[in-house]
């Protein structure tokens, strides 16, 4: 009776003409983004997520004020205005964010209870940033606030740890490159020049493989493993540290995406890669112990045959961090 009433309400909605729901698909189930509380709606591809919220991923100038303000909030948790933001990578992976969306979707909206009604998150869980001379830079947390605008919050928890306002724009991106806090390459390697708005990110399917295949251990104050999460039933990686080499997965997307040029792959958010190409896996898996050492994987173990994740948290739960990576490294 809830998705009947739904529809309906959806379907009374001006704006959902024939060529609209071209670009939109409907579903009876909750894998899709809510706009607003009357339609129900998932955009096929990220350029027509762009599109729906371009007013929301437009940046606006900073005055005076706003730097001022965050100057004076150096290395504390705040609330950035959405539109003060921009982005710190060229790429994202559009698959992960409706995984995110669908993900929340399923436990349930969190309500835009905090800053004043304009967010759904805590401030503790901020993401880190950097102020520049043209807005607040990203370092982290692309995917988390592309979610949060899909789900209709207008501002987002930010930790900025660096101001370089005063830095001319080459000066910037140089000092950002030097320090490793910025991973500026194409899709074919090339270097590229930092993308200035949210509308200008472009999506990489690779990038949502390796995170596809990719389990993150978390560990306890005192380097116990408390849990493995994974998308994937056999991972192929598993992610140790966030802090060190943090763009790790766009260089290892990058060097699949070479080795398997015209592999032909149709994944969606909610599949399984090392299900659906099991052979693929096996071959990937080969070609990124070759590449360890070019890659300087460290803080990621690459997952010997026969394991999955479910297993080695069965094996490692409670046993201190190390032990894990010395058997596996």
């Amino acid at each position: 009776m809830k998705l009947l009433l739904l529809f309906i309400l959806y379907s009374s909605q001006a704006w959902a003409s024939e060529s609209c729901l071209q670009d939109l698909d409907l579903f009876s189930n909750f894998n899709h983004y809510i706009t607003d509380k009357s339609k129900i709606v998932k955009y096929k591809t990220f350029e027509k997520f762009q599109e729906h919220f371009a007013q929301e991923l437009t940046p606006t100038q900073l005055t005076k004020e706003d730097f001022e303000n965050y100057r004076n909030n150096l290395n504390k948790p705040i609330y950035a205005d959405i539109h003060h933001l921009r982005p710190g990578q060229n790429r994202i992976s559009y698959q992960q964010i409706q995984l995110r969306i669908d993900r929340i979707l399923k436990k349930g909206i969190t309500p835009l209870t905090k800053d004043d009604g304009r967010s759904s998150l805590k401030k503790e869980t901020a993401v880190d940033a950097i102020l520049a001379p043209w807005g607040v830079i990203l370092l982290d947390g692309h995917h988390s606030f592309f979610t949060q605008v899909g789900l209709g919050d207008k501002s987002f928890p930010i930790k900025i740890t660096q101001d370089f306002s005063d830095l001319n724009e080459d000066d910037f991106i140089k000092k950002l490159m030097q320090d490793g806090l910025l991973y500026l390459k194409s899709e074919n390697g090339k270097s590229v020049k930092p993308v200035k708005t949210f509308l200008d990110l472009e999506n990489d399917p690779w990038r949502f493989i390796v995170f596809n295949l990719t389990a993150k251990i978390y560990v306890d104050a005192d380097d116990r493993i408390e849990k493995i999460v994974s998308p994937s039933f056999k991972p192929l990686l598993m992610k140790v540290n966030d802090d060190h080499h943090p763009f790790m997965e766009f260089e290892v997307a990058d060097e699949l995406r070479k080795s398997f040029k015209g592999f032909d792959f149709n994944l969606d958010y909610s599949d399984d890669f090392s299900k659906k190409y099991p052979d693929e896996r096996k071959k990937m898996r080969e070609l990124l112990e070759e590449k360890n050492e070019k890659l300087d994987m460290t803080d990621w173990i690459i997952i010997p045959k026969g394991n999955n994740a479910v297993d080695i948290e069965k094996e490692f739960a409670g046993k201190k961090l190390n032990k894990l990576k010395a058997q596996f490294n």
